[in-house]
């Protein structure tokens, strides 16, 4: 039989793992797998600027497949940096010294560079090559499919110089490029008209940064992840550096080659720091709102209300809050039970705190934690400035008490635990599509991606310094970007007087998935073939929702062609399905029955039943 992967990324990887794991020697498997990039995939090249660093701890990441085990299976990402043999292996593919350096610094809450855990996805697999059983045979072909075609028994694998039969296929192709929008043509379009440079949404560490001019302005729109990139690569990859102050601070230290960085975004505020990390591989803490059994209770006709759902992890938040509140004040463990207890069944919850004595200033405000800015009064950038640094100061101090005793962003982390409830939830069509869209996609997922996917807290400390060193001015709340006197303009909503002209803009942020504008050959060419469909929920308006989602069977993950029919012996999983799933980009956390590995288990069992 032969097994087409295409893509080399972290889930090309956990199924060839598979692959070589339950294959016999009886059985004769030959694998093609493909990726223009190097193993790894993209976002994890091994030859990328190491400055680049991930956005989980490296002791909670990995690529042994531990479902349903009491123990990893296999060396987590940050036990592999520890061996002595990982060194030579840096060393005999000559990967950059600094990725090795980074390796032996490296602690197990550190976030490691991105290139490095290239390097272990790339080790990984040489494990697994050099242990195949001799009935499977895999060639890795580095370069990208164009095209599928279906044949009377099986499909032909199309690139750009040769063709390859496949009976079976798994795709899990990454962050692909899309049409451009009507905004970001017309942003394109007066940059090409005006000699300006308009960089549209992609990966950061492929991003060509070189028109960006020293001391030039430019501007960078989005304060998530990818503005982090941008920054780091624009001041410490042009050869800027940090030194800390007697008082723990940043100091940064230019190198002379840094623009000079405006950035802004609809809220104003960079996404929230990650707390430093606290917990150990496999550590579990009790929950009390969002369980099963709670859950069941709130079914209406075998959905959950996303109101109800909603509330329910509210809840849990607030509760984690103010138990590492109790934890701080050196409150008995009686207390802080009893707290939960009375929290957990008080009718009216604000009372009960009201009533347990927690002062006013210590209460959760949701309004405060989604709009940390909201309702200050912002006349100019520089006052916005003192606004925001004195915030990121608080949350900061909050974020450096580690997971474990920062009550905001150590409650916030609750959201990273109870991700597989939440991925169940959603593939398991707890929700109606209505409550999905409105209250899932619209209200949860931008709510939950600010508050709980943003930078490991020394990005945030870096920022501060960079703010203050007057590298990087973040502009106020809404904001607005035209093309106007032969210059890009930035300006908030709250004070549009006062603007900032550059010659380049950088969106800071990677492709979303969408089938319906996806700029991928290989995935226009499918949905043209109908071999895929976008997916898409009725609503009670009459109206189809489209996230942009590659269609499923969620039971099967065989895709779905025109028709609605599953696709036989096509399967896809990861970002295509973005939209369709949600935290389609995590990486494998281990001993958590992390979502990647039963994916990864049900789609491989699927496959060799064909054999």
């Amino acid at each position: 039989m032969n097994i087409a992967l295409i893509g080399a990324g972290p889930r090309g990887i956990l199924i060839l793992a598979n692959l070589q794991r339950h294959s016999s020697a009886n059985q004769h498997l030959h694998v093609d797998w493909f990726d223009p990039a190097p193993i790894g995939g993209a976002v994890w090249d091994p030859g990328q600027d190491p400055t680049l660093i991930m956005n989980s701890p490296a002791q909670l990441v990995t690529l042994y497949n531990d479902y349903d085990q009491a123990a990893p299976s296999g060396p987590t990402f940050y036990q592999w940096t520890q061996a002595a043999a990982t060194q030579l292996f840096l060393q005999h593919k000559r990967f950059n010294p600094e990725i090795a350096a980074s390796a032996t610094a490296l602690q197990a809450n550190d976030y490691a560079p991105r290139a490095l855990f290239g390097a272990y996805a790339q080790w990984v697999t040489e494990q697994l090559l050099a242990k195949l059983p001799a009935g499977l045979t895999v060639t890795y072909h580095q370069t990208a499919v164009t095209n599928l075609t279906r044949q009377p028994a099986g499909y032909l694998v199309h690139t750009a110089t040769a063709t390859y039969p496949a009976d079976q296929i798994v795709l899990s192709t990454g962050n692909t490029s899309n049409q451009p929008s009507p905004a970001e043509t017309a942003l394109a379009d007066y940059g090409t008209d005006h000699g300006l440079r308009y960089l549209g949404p992609k990966l950061p560490n492929q991003a060509d940064l070189m028109a960006v001019q020293p001391h030039q302005p430019v501007i960078i729109r989005g304060l998530g992840l990818s503005f982090f990139d941008y920054v780091t690569k624009l001041t410490t990859g042009r050869g800027g550096h940090f030194t800390e102050t007697s008082a723990h601070q940043l100091e940064y230290h230019p190198s002379g080659q840094e623009p000079q960085i405006i950035a802004g975004s609809r809220r104003g505020v960079p996404y929230y720091p990650k707390p430093i990390n606290q917990d150990q591989v496999g550590e579990t803490h009790p929950h009390y709102f969002l369980t099963p059994a709670n859950i069941d209770q709130h079914l209406v006709n075998g959905h959950l209300p996303g109101p109800v759902f909603l509330e329910l992890l509210q809840a849990e938040i607030e509760l984690r809050y103010y138990q590492i509140l109790l934890a701080n004040q050196d409150q008995s463990e009686k207390t802080i039970n009893d707290f939960t207890n009375g929290f957990v069944t008080a009718p009216d919850r604000a009372q009960f705190v009201q009533s347990a004595g927690i002062p006013a200033d210590k209460r959760w405000n949701w309004d405060t934690i989604l709009n940390p800015v909201a309702g200050t009064k912002i006349e100019t950038t520089q006052t916005y400035q003192q606004t925001l640094l004195k915030w990121m100061d608080q949350i900061m101090a909050d974020a450096q008490q580690g997971s474990h005793q920062a009550p905001i962003t150590g409650a916030l982390t609750l959201v990273i635990e109870l991700r597989p409830l939440l991925q169940q939830l959603v593939i398991t069509g707890t929700f109606t599509p209505d409550d999905y869209v409105h209250d899932f996609v619209g209200r949860f997922v931008p709510s939950s991606s600010f508050l709980t996917a943003g930078p490991p807290l020394l990005r945030y400390r870096q920022l501060a310094a960079l703010i203050k060193a007057q590298i990087v001015t973040i502009v106020g709340p809404q904001l607005r970007i035209v093309g106007a006197q032969q210059q890009f303009n930035a300006f908030s909503h709250f004070y549009p007087h006062e603007r900032f002209h550059a010659q380049a803009l950088l969106e800071a942020r990677v492709p979303n998935q969408n089938l319906e504008r996806t700029a991928s050959p290989l995935l226009k060419n499918l949905r043209q073939q109908g071999l895929v469909r976008p997916a898409s929920l009725p609503l009670q308006t009459g109206q189809l929702f489209q996230s942009g989602a590659i269609d499923v069977d969620l039971a099967t993950y065989q895709a779905r062609q025109a028709d609605g029919s599953s696709m036989p012996g096509l399967f896809i999983w990861g970002l295509p399905l973005s939209g369709l799933e949600w935290m389609t980009t995590a990486l494998p956390h281990p001993v958590a029955n992390d979502h990647n590995f039963a994916v990864a288990n049900l789609i491989t069992k699927q496959v060799l039943a064909h054999q």
